[in-house]
């Protein structure tokens, strides 16, 4: 890839990128805190580099060019970029730890996918409430409640909270029409993953280091992730033709 495309892995990251990347935790207990001494140096690398780039991109954020709120997007870079230390790791330990906060990143692609599918059909319900709406005072009422997942009587969907629990787990079809709709960088699809192909190559690469170290069944949510871009995201997006770039492990 181009060094445009490298750097752009990390030069849109908000301010808050670098202090929750080295914080972030992988459902084995793994933390970047909590790494190994080869890790945090790789960890602290990446802390360095994202912190000079939001740094360059604070202007644009601060100034009402764009948000600060965290989404699949930022998510799936900083998934990459662990996937990319863990393949640099000088130890196994290391790649490891690396690979786990990877595969944390995974699961927080789909935890914000969910919740804004849930916001969106609260929504929904929210209108057919207020259509349906008897005086100005349940109008009101109808206005004022927050359109958060569960509200208006709208469904919520889960995602796994046990690693294990991945392997069996299908987003449910309703989850999945509304991660498609989504245009605000909140559900996984072909708007906000804008390069699948390079995604999954990411999402293999750590798959393959956890089955390495015998965390076979940590990569669940890694093989979901894998087969939903497939499915639903690679068909609709701009290289959806395109092949996975072939790196040798």
């Amino acid at each position: 890839r181009s060094r445009a495309d490298n750097q752009s892995l990390v030069s849109g990251m908000p301010g808050g990128g670098a202090g929750l990347a080295k914080s972030a935790a992988s459902r084995s207990q793994v933390s970047a805190g909590a790494l190994s001494a080869g890790a945090k140096q790789s960890a602290q690398t990446l802390a360095t580099t994202m912190s000079a780039g939001s740094q360059a991109s604070s202007g644009m954020l601060g100034g009402g060019g764009g948000s600060a709120r965290m989404g699949v997007r930022h998510f799936e870079m900083l998934m990459r970029c662990y996937a990319m230390l863990a393949r640099m790791a000088a130890s196994a330990g290391a790649r490891t730890e690396l690979a786990a906060v990877a595969q944390a990143y995974a699961v927080r692609m789909w935890a914000a996918s969910a919740r804004a599918a849930g916001k969106r059909e609260a929504k929904a319900r929210a209108k057919e409430r207020l259509a349906a709406a008897r005086d100005q005072a349940e109008a009101k009422e109808i206005r004022e409640t927050p359109l958060v997942p569960g509200a208006h009587g709208a469904r919520v969907f889960p995602v796994p909270s046990d690693p294990v629990a991945w392997l069996s787990w299908q987003p449910a079809a309703d989850l999945v029409d509304h991660m498609n709709a989504d245009r605000r960088n909140g559900c996984i699809n072909a708007r906000s993953l804008r390069r699948p192909a390079l995604t999954i190559f990411y999402l293999d690469l750590v798959r393959g280091v956890l089955e390495r170290a015998g965390q076979g069944l940590e990569t669940g949510v890694l093989l979901r992730t894998t087969e939903h871009l497939a499915r639903h995201v690679l068909p609709a997006a701009a290289d959806g033709a395109a092949a996975a770039p072939h790196v040798e492990a």
